[in-house]
C-alpha cells in the first residue's frame, strides 16, 4: 500500500527506546514516548530511535498508521489508545486524523491516514 503523498515531518528526542520495528507508524508525544493519551500526541512515528536518540514523526499529511480496532467508514476520526494505536475517535475524543478508507481495516491492520498535529481538534460526534 503506497499512501505517502504528502508527509511534513518533525524530529524530536525520544525518552524511551522505540527503535524497534514494532513501534514505527505508532503515535509519539513531543516528549519523546509513545503517545498513551490524546493531550500530547506529536504525530506518527515514521523513523525511531533509542532513548535520547533523534525521531522523526510525520506531523502532518497522508501517510500510514496501525490500529488497535477496525476502522471501516472513510472519512472517520482518529484517536491514539494508550499504546500508541489508532483507533476510531467518540464524541468528545482529541483526534489526530482521519481514516482514508482506501483498504478494509481490523485490529492489527496499517491503513491510510490523514494526520494533522498541528491543530489538535475535539470530535462533537456529527
Amino acid at each position: 500500500m503506497t499512501v505517502h503523498i504528502r508527509e511534513e515531518m518533525i524530529q524530536v528526542t525520544t525518552s524511551e527506546d522505540v527503535s524497534a520495528p514494532g513501534f514505527r507508524y505508532k503515535g509519539l508525544t513531543w516528549a519523546g514516548a509513545v503517545a498513551q493519551d490524546n493531550k500530547r500526541p506529536a504525530g506518527i512515528m515514521k523513523f525511531g530511535a533509542t532513548s535520547g536518540g533523534i525521531a522523526s514523526v510525520i506531523l502532518e499529511g497522508i501517510t500510514k498508521g496501525d490500529t488497535a480496532s477496525a476502522i471501516t467508514t472513510a472519512g472517520w476520526p482518529v484517536k491514539f489508545t494508550t499504546s500508541g494505536w489508532l483507533t476510531a475517535a467518540a464524541s468528545g475524543d482529541q483526534v489526530i486524523g482521519r481514516y482514508i478508507g482506501q483498504t478494509a481495516a481490523a485490529s492489527g491492520d496499517r491503513i491510510p491516514v490523514v494526520v494533522d498535529g498541528k491543530c489538535l481538534s475535539f470530535w462533537s460526534g456529527q
